[in-house]
């Protein structure tokens, strides 16, 4: 009952703090540039060329997305839900196939409490099978 009415309110009791359940549109958008980079690096720079408005054949790559978690490495709410539209935002791009254990490259985050709670403060990681970072980023995302 008390999950079920979390999901009717759009609402989460995450470290003692209300969490929106809906991202903000900024942070959507930042997520999207953030995925392309990836994409971009992770597929050597290989898929869409935007200059040209042409579509280059790809290799595909198999990546897995975690949920991202707090500092402690434990999943968090707000984790689950950046890392999903993450996957989503990934996933649009050329050469980018979501994958489960058989995954080339692993993509992991950690999402933290920022500045009194107001923002969350974001890192990202894509380590390929062999253990090489291939893309990092780390910076803040609104809070709702």
């Amino acid at each position: 009952m008390k999950k079920a009415l979390c999901v009717l309110l759009g609402l989460c009791m995450a470290s003692g703090a209300v969490f929106a359940g809906t991202l903000a549109e900024d942070n959507i958008e930042k997520l999207k540039m953030i995925a392309g980079i990836f994409a971009f690096r992770i597929t050597g720079g290989a898929g869409d060329c935007r200059a040209c408005h042409t579509a280059m054949a790809v290799p595909e790559k198999a990546v897995a997305v975690e949920d991202f978690k707090d500092i402690k490495g434990r999943p968090v709410p707000e984790g689950r839900e950046v890392a999903e539209e993450f996957r989503k935002q990934l996933s649009a791009n050329p050469g980018i196939r979501l994958a489960g254990p058989e995954a080339e490259v692993v993509i992991s985050g950690t999402l933290l409490p920022y500045k009194g709670r107001q923002k969350w403060r974001l890192s990202i990681r894509a380590v390929s099978s062999t253990g090489g970072v291939i893309a990092s980023y780390e910076g803040l995302l609104k809070r709702r």
